[in-house]
């Protein structure tokens, strides 16, 4: 269960370009690094949009059955698409890049992935982008904002009345990862994922109240929907949604919350470096979706 703690104050960030954008090729014009199902410190290829480059982003698909740099390509006008295969016709994952447009489509079957109904404690599939930040310190943060818009293109429910809402979701999500540098602290070395929800087949058309939890060794905070979303909900299908949002404090709200729920005792905002980004799926039971994400841009002050 999360535990709730829910503060009184606006996160919505102005429609405004200040600062330096902390993602690099935010655009994805480069393609993204593949990482190894087995061992996600180590890559197992690249899907690559300019031959020529290097990519910063990773790919993720923990737990997959299929690796998704042995993919096929294939090009359409500006959009450059990569097909994961799958169960017969169905394809596990689809990537699609289209710089031009500012694009990420990412499309995620897990009816492909699991061969039964996944139970409490198993593995979960996902898929999801992420790129590693420059050790950005909270101390010496004045604004980070969070701004893209998306659409969750489609939706399809493999599970029907098996589907228990405490084990199975489909959840898309942005994160940031945050991890404690004070040595001189009792939380020091432990990490903070901060999560900003874009979609929760639990919730669509609702409200998300967010919370506090703990997942492994991470701690997970997840702001209320109003504070994130310029509908205040989690969208519906094929409805264009927007998060333009200070994630300063966001941060603030949720070592608060980590500490007073006992997770990190005495643990305060400035002991914390911003290590990471994520944004995809995470796919905890059968169930099939794609979202499409433009004009992502984390922005730092």
């Amino acid at each position: 269960m999360l535990a709730a703690f829910l503060m009184p104050v606006s996160f919505f960030a102005q429609n405004n370009n200040d600062g330096k954008s902390v993602l690099r090729d935010p655009s994805l014009s480069k393609g993204l690094a593949v990482e190894s199902i087995t061992d996600p410190a180590s890559l197992s290829g690249n899907l690559l949009v300019d031959t020529t480059a290097k990519p910063e982003w990773h790919l993720c698909q923990p737990n997959s059955r299929f690796d998704a740099a042995k993919c096929t390509m294939e090009t359409r006008g500006d959009n450059t698409i990569f097909n994961v295969a799958g169960n017969g016709n169905l394809l596990a994952k689809v990537v699609r890049v289209n710089p031009v447009r500012n694009v990420l489509y990412l499309e995620c079957n897990a009816s492909a992935e699991y061969t039964g109904i996944r139970r409490d404690g198993q593995p979960w599939v996902g898929l999801w982008a992420s790129q590693s930040l420059d050790s950005l310190r909270v101390a010496s943060c004045r604004q980070l904002a969070l701004h893209m818009e998306y659409r969750v293109t489609f939706y399809e429910d493999c599970m029907g009345f098996l589907a228990d809402k405490d084990v199975h979701s489909a959840v898309c999500c942005a994160s940031l990862i945050l991890k404690n540098d004070n040595k001189g602290s009792d939380a020091y070395g432990k990490r903070l994922k901060v999560v900003v929800p874009m979609f929760d087949n639990r919730n669509v058309g609702l409200p998300y109240n967010g919370g506090v939890d703990k997942e492994g060794d991470m701690v997970v905070f997840r702001p209320a929907s109003e504070k994130c979303l310029s509908s205040g909900r989690i969208p519906k299908v094929k409805q264009k949604e927007f998060v333009n949002v200070v994630l300063l404090p966001v941060v603030t709200q949720a070592v608060k919350a980590a500490a007073m729920n006992g997770y990190m005792p005495g643990a305060v905002p400035d002991d914390f470096l911003i290590e990471g980004f994520t944004v995809g799926w995470e796919m905890k039971g059968t169930f099939n979706s794609a979202v499409e994400i433009k004009n992502l841009k984390l922005i730092y002050l």
